[in-house]
Formats: structure tokens, C-alpha cells, sequence
């Protein structure tokens, strides 16, 4: 096990290995119910929240992993947990996993997160929120834009996150197409956004 930061602390000494290594994940990732060393890392997800919580920026998006793939994701988190914090796969994606993990393998991989550090030309990305961008302008007021003229509007994404913007607009006969996206290189890094009606009614825009 690790050298811990409270290594003089009389608390700290009463706890077990065990108990300190679970403490001290649960400190960095306590928005997610870690309460062991087996199951509650099936999914592969809680590997993402901690290598994250490590290194934000290195797994932003584990939140969205899809818990169907627990390989693909124990994967992903692993090996940017070897290239970027200096922690060496001693268990493989596959093993820690499975339903019958040994426990003490686990807490072996994990216990040297505590002491890992960033290494330098780490490739961090901002954490993706697409809920924040915002949308304004005259393409999606009810009122005021005709057909077979260009509807125009801007997408703020400065509060969502660096990402691809693709917008589609569905007509009220159900017609889908995507409206034409442009990136203005602005700091609040805005993209105007234009499409076509071709016949009158609402419009819906995604």
C-alpha cells in the first residue's frame, strides 16, 4: 500500500489498509457509492471518475460511457491511467470487471492512484455539457421567418464544452435535415446556424 498524506494522523493509523484506500477513493470520487472492491467496478465507469478526478480532463466523459460496454470502458480509463499517471496495468480490463474479481488484486491496481502524478503533454479535454449550449436569434422566434428564406440563429457552447455542433430541424411534415453550421471564432465561441423552411408551420429544432 501506499505512503499516505495523514501517515501521523492517530485516526488514520487505527483504519486498515483496506479501510484507507476506500476512504481515500471515496473522498475523490464521492459522487458516486463506493463502498467496495469488486462490484461497484464493473462497469468500468468508476475507473473513469477516479483517473478523472486524478487528472481532470484525461476521462471527462465518463459519465457517458454506456455501461453495456465495461471492458471498452475499464480499457479507455487503464490505459490513460498507464501513459498519464504512471500507474502500470497489474490487472487487466477484463479481470477487474468480472463478477468474480479477486478483491485484493483490485485494491493492489487501485492503491497506487494516491501517489500518481500527471505527466507532462497529458491529453486533457474540457469536460462535454451539451445541456449549457444556448441558442438565440430570429431562426427560432415562432414568428417573424418565411419560406424559402434563410432562418437564421447562433449557438452559444462557451458553458457546454469544445465539441462537433449539429443542428437539425424537422419540419411539420416530419422531414429532418441538418441545417448548415458555420463556427464564428469568437471567444464566447458561438456558431451561426442556418436553414431553409420549405413549408409553413412549426419547426422543431435539435
Amino acid at each position: 500500500m501506499p505512503v499516505w498524506e495523514d501517515e501521523g494522523d492517530d485516526d488514520a493509523k487505527k483504519q486498515t489498509p483496506k479501510q484507507r484506500l476506500l476512504g481515500w477513493i471515496q473522498n475523490k470520487i464521492p459522487y458516486l457509492p463506493i463502498t467496495n472492491f469488486n462490484q461497484n467496478w464493473q462497469d468500468g465507469k468508476a475507473l473513469g471518475a477516479l483517473v478523472d478526478s486524478c487528472a481532470p480532463g484525461l476521462c471527462p466523459d465518463w459519465e457517458s460511457w454506456d455501461p453495456r460496454k465495461p471492458v471498452d470502458n475499464a480499457r479507455e480509463a487503464m490505459q490513460q491511467a498507464d501513459d498519464w499517471l504512471g500507474v502500470p496495468q497489474v490487472i487487466t480490463p477484463e479481470e477487474i470487471i468480472h463478477p468474480d474479481v479477486d478483491e485484493h488484486s483490485v485494491m493492489t491496481y487501485l492503491s497506487q492512484f494516491p501517489k500518481a502524478k500527471l505527466k507532462p503533454g497529458a491529453p486533457l479535454k474540457p469536460k462535454l455539457n451539451p445541456k449549457k449550449a444556448r441558442a438565440y436569434g430570429r431562426g427560432i422566434e415562432p414568428m417573424g421567418n418565411m419560406v424559402k428564406q434563410p432562418a437564421k440563429f447562433t449557438v452559444d457552447t462557451i458553458s457546454a464544452g469544445q465539441g462537433d455542433v449539429m443542428v437539425f430541424v424537422e419540419d411539420p411534415e416530419g422531414n429532418k435535415e441538418e441545417a448548415q453550421v458555420t463556427p464564428d471564432s469568437d471567444k464566447n465561441k458561438t456558431y451561426s446556424v442556418e436553414y431553409l423552411p420549405k413549408v409553413t408551420g412549426l419547426h422543431k429544432v435539435r
